[in-house]
């Protein structure tokens, strides 16, 4: 009788420790919230669904660019705005800054002295994906700080020319904008994809104790029948 009482008692505070560790460790899903960031366009793509593509063809003409500065430009619900400079470019402009391989790209302000210019795009409601290749010159392969709305911020490098950096996040929030800034070069962008992150299938924090509570229970009779072939 003693070896059953203490065997459950041994049961019970497991148990108990149990539901505390994974009360600590957020195992709900009201605590489920994260931000996963993606530098591979392919794994970006696995990972979500309904993505709309802006690519910037056809708003400037050939071998000039069209300014958008102050009035911002909205494509597909998603509307960019960088209040030093906004243009849609055309490679043929000038090759060595503007073609990167992937047709008419959207280049934001350069950075003065004292002050690191944002290109901002504000996104349509329920956005929980979005991504764009990201580009610069004079200097080419500048780092990149990313800021999300949900205050969340990321350093990526861009690459040197004519190589796009795809940089892309997924959420299990709304996103409602995503801001950019180069460091040390002129900021562009380009195939700017916006959509919805795939669920991810997590175990439910009860399906996680029933295991570890039946794994106890299992352990415990172990112990007994020890105990009893002494």
């Amino acid at each position: 009788m003693k070896i059953s009482i203490t065997s459950h008692r041994i049961g019970l505070s497991l148990c108990t420790a149990t539901v505390a560790s994974l009360s600590l460790l957020g195992l709900s899903r009201s605590a489920q919230a994260a931000t996963v960031q993606f530098t591979d366009l392919a794994s970006f793509q696995a990972n979500t669904t309904g993505l709309t593509t802006i690519g910037f063809e056809g708003l400037a003409p050939t071998g000039n660019f069209t300014n958008y500065t102050g009035s911002g430009l909205t494509i597909n619900g998603v509307t960019f705005i960088d209040s030093f400079g906004l243009f849609v470019v055309d490679p043929l402009f000038a090759p060595s800054a503007y073609d990167w391989g992937s047709g008419a790209v959207l280049l934001g302000s350069t950075n003065f002295t004292s002050l690191t210019t944002t290109l901002t795009a504000t996104l349509p409601s329920g956005v929980t994906a979005v991504g764009s290749d990201i580009m610069s010159f004079d200097n080419y392969a500048s780092p990149f700080v990313i800021t999300l709305s949900t205050g969340e911020t990321f350093n990526v490098n861009s690459l040197n020319y004519p190589n796009r950096q795809f940089v892309g996040f997924t959420t299990d929030t709304a996103i409602a904008s995503i801001s950019f800034q180069a460091t040390s070069g002129n900021k562009e962008l380009d195939n700017f994809r916006f959509g919805t992150a795939s669920a991810v299938a997590v175990p439910e924090p009860f399906t996680i104790i029933g295991t570890l509570v039946g794994g106890t229970a299992v352990l415990r009779m172990r112990k007994k029948l020890k105990a009893a072939g002494k």
